[in-house]
């Protein structure tokens, strides 16, 4: 069942990425980086369709991932790469039927943010939408360069490349919509997986710990300590919980005791027994 989810947000995902290209991208003419700029720089110099293209580069992607990457790398990206010129091709009469705007900023953070959407739900996924992805990896795991300074030299070149025929403001509505698609993608990626570390130091550790663990259903980690005014040795209360439930774990640790020191931090992600594994799992 988790494979077909998977699936589905994969192609959810690249539905999104090609109405994106098609309802807001090519009618604004918009400049982009990554597959979707490139595929716009040769098309103005070729004049083929934007979905042949698309397909013709994300083929050639395709083969130099599996030969550098291998082959489990390759099935990851092996749907993308064939789905999405097919989108794209079925969805470009929408260019034509459907208007959204004519203002190219908000164009262009709409598009950033579709854009950044479908993005976020194929990498979420485990996959990748092929195309330009594909020469950024190899380029991390042969030559060990950084993902992101790869990502963003290409762009940045993908970007130069077409202003042989888009003027500077169109550059700089391009950066708009890069940095948009970056900012959806972490986003989109991170939701559900963040959470709050709360840190708590009491003279009734022992009566907060059995609350937590018993009453709200969540664990809790004992860190001895010593404090910094009169050196005592004691304890603290470590404990993670999700978002929504952090005013009820404040309002039942000042029930307990109304002096309690209590610090909060908002963390990423959180992986292990209770989270990302089944908390009843034996150890």
């Amino acid at each position: 069942m988790k494979q077909y989810i998977l699936i589905v947000k994969i192609i959810l995902g690249n539905i999104f990425i090609a109405l994106t290209v098609n309802l807001l991208i090519i009618p604004n003419s918009l400049v982009s980086g990554g597959s979707t700029g490139l595929v716009l720089t040769l098309q103005y110099f070729t004049h083929l369709d934007f979905s042949l293209l698309t397909a013709l580069i994300n083929i050639g992607a395709f083969g130099f991932g599996f030969i550098f990457l291998g082959k489990t790398f390759a099935l990851t990206t092996l749907l993308s790469t064939f789905i999405y010129p097919i989108i794209v091709h079925i969805t470009t009469p929408l260019t034509s039927l459907v208007h959204m705007t004519n203002e190219p900023l908000l164009a262009a953070i709409c598009a950033g943010v579709l854009m950044g959407l479908g993005l976020g739900l194929v990498i979420g996924a485990g996959a990748s939408t092929g195309g330009m992805d594909i020469p950024v990896i190899i380029a991390n795991r042969k030559l060990g360069i950084s993902v992101s300074v790869a990502m963003y030299v290409m762009d940045t070149c993908i970007l130069m490349s077409q202003m042989l025929f888009s003027d500077v403001s169109s550059l700089a509505y391009g950066i708009v919509l890069i940095a948009t698609t970056t900012f959806t993608i972490n986003q989109v990626i991170m939701v559900g997986k963040s959470e709050c570390q709360v840190l708590i130091i009491s003279n009734e550790v022992e009566k907060i710990r059995q609350t937590i663990i018993e009453d709200l259903d969540h664990g809790a980690t004992l860190i001895k300590i010593e404090t910094g005014y009169q050196r005592n040795d004691t304890k603290a209360v470590l404990c993670i919980i999700p978002n929504r439930e952090l005013h009820i774990l404040q309002k039942t640790i000042l029930e307990i005791d109304p002096l309690a020191f209590m610090t909060i931090s908002k963390i990423q992600e959180v992986r292990g027994r209770g989270f990302s594994l089944d908390k009843h799992l034996n150890a």
